[in-house]
């Protein structure tokens, strides 16, 4: 397997700059049991899922993780991707550009001094805040969405619209954490949820918080390794239960994003039982997969040569995946995470 396999063209145009109204994008349906490829809107949702089927979530919130500052001696602007906090006031941060900063640098934004603690590989940086709590003042009143930088706003926007602040979140949102959305999660408007829990669907949550890594291009070290960037999750007891339990009663395990997947593949025990608690993931979903637990996937269309398009190909088969997306441009559907949505069942 090779990472071209998964390449495919995508005219800029098809690239969503903006969102449309929640619960109103297009939504892709594949039925893993049938060949055929069906064309509806998110609000469709419902009807494609049964009674008994449990949809999982990623209630992970993003926070404003870009900050703009300047080097204290020389005012030379270093852009900061906020990655996590590794101890109260101490961040792991990816720096650009990084090759001018040493240990010691001290970085200005508004009134205060980060300092850069020590520097890592891949343009990674420790930085020391002067305490927790300007750490938060500073990241809520300077930092900006972390949009993906397929989605371009100019110096003049800031480097965000007023709106992505809310919008670049999805409505169930509650863990503070991620550095990009979970984008499967941007469709759904509260009337989504409402018709899904009258159809009898059950909804639970999980919480992964996503990295850096999702901004980093796939690797052939990756396909060596069978490994992915390291993210935490976490899984209440209520969650996993609700999810035991709906497995047990024969309805479907549905995952909401390739995120909910990674996490929810993770911590299946054997016997098909979920493990509450904290944990890391490392797991690498692929063609050849062996799924464990989940039987249905709502997600986005993703970059070519991806580790998503990759996991999404584990379910779907990597022929029909990649036809697929060729449909989608043909048929003008929006890509990527402000884009619309696919399911497969």
């Amino acid at each position: 397997m090779h990472i071209e396999e998964f390449d495919y063209h995508l005219p800029r145009e098809r690239i969503a700059q903006k969102t449309v109204r929640r619960g109103n994008s297009r939504l892709m349906v594949l039925p893993l049991n049938q060949e055929e490829t069906f064309h509806a809107r998110f609000w469709d949702l419902p009807d494609w899922l049964s009674k008994g089927d449990c949809l999982v979530i990623n209630d992970s919130q993003v926070i404003p993780a870009r900050l703009r500052v300047r080097k204290q001696l020389t005012g030379a602007k270093v852009e900061l991707l906020l990655h996590r906090e590794l101890s109260p006031g101490i961040w792991e941060a990816l720096a650009k550009p990084c090759r001018r900063l040493a240990e010691g640098t001290g970085l200005v934004v508004g009134d205060h001094v980060i300092s850069v603690v020590s520097l890592l590989k891949q343009g990674r940086v420790i930085l020391r805040f002067p305490s927790v709590q300007t750490a938060r003042r500073l990241i809520n009143r300077y930092g900006i969405t972390p949009l993906p930088p397929y989605i371009r706003r100019d110096d003049q926007a800031g480097g965000e619209y007023p709106s992505d602040r809310r919008r670049y979140q999805t409505i169930f949102a509650r863990q503070k954490g991620s550095v990009a959305a979970p984008t499967a999660g941007l469709h759904f408007a509260p009337s989504s949820l409402t018709a899904l829990k009258e159809r009898g669907v059950h909804l639970s949550a999980i919480t992964l918080h996503v990295g850096w890594g999702t901004f980093a291009p796939l690797a052939e070290a990756n396909l060596a390794s069978g490994e992915l960037h390291p993210e935490g999750y976490e899984i209440t007891e209520t969650s996993a239960r609700t999810i035991d339990q709906c497995r047990q009663s024969g309805g479907r395990i549905i995952a909401c994003g390739t995120t909910v997947a990674r996490t929810l593949e993770s911590a299946v025990l054997s016997g098909g039982r979920i493990r509450a608690g904290k944990g890391e993931t490392t797991l690498f979903i692929r063609p050849g997969y062996s799924w464990k637990i989940v039987s249905g996937l709502l997600t986005n269309f993703h970059l070519p040569q991806s580790s998503l398009l990759m996991l999404v190909s584990a379910l779907g088969g990597r022929k029909r995946i990649l036809a697929s997306y060729r449909q989608a441009i043909q048929e003008k559907y929006r890509f990527y995470s402000y884009g619309d949505a696919m399911l497969l069942v």
